[in-house]
């Protein structure tokens, strides 16, 4: 069985389109912060988490931030549903 940890770095190796189209189909969408011209938006997928860098303008994937420890979740505190996010 593959651990949340070869999920992580198989999902590193993936070029950026194939990520964010993951994240959009399988993960578990758990907040959204917005910032000057882009948002951030927070998932949980395959056992890690990932934010996807959203340019408002365009509303297209910028960039896509997958990680598996704390600290990036820290500006998400105040938002995040934790029944949702226990759950995922």
């Amino acid at each position: 069985m593959i651990d949340n940890r070869s999920n992580y770095y198989e999902f590193l190796t993936l070029p950026m389109e194939i990520q964010a189209a993951l994240v959009w189909k399988y993960g578990v969408f758990l907040e959204r912060i917005a910032e000057d011209s882009q948002s951030f938006w927070l998932y949980s997928v395959y056992g890690f988490y990932v934010e996807l860098v959203m340019a408002n303008e365009e509303n297209d994937v910028a960039d896509v931030k997958p990680f598996m420890n704390a600290q990036p979740l820290e500006k998400y505190l105040g938002n995040i549903d934790w029944k949702v996010l226990l759950a995922a």
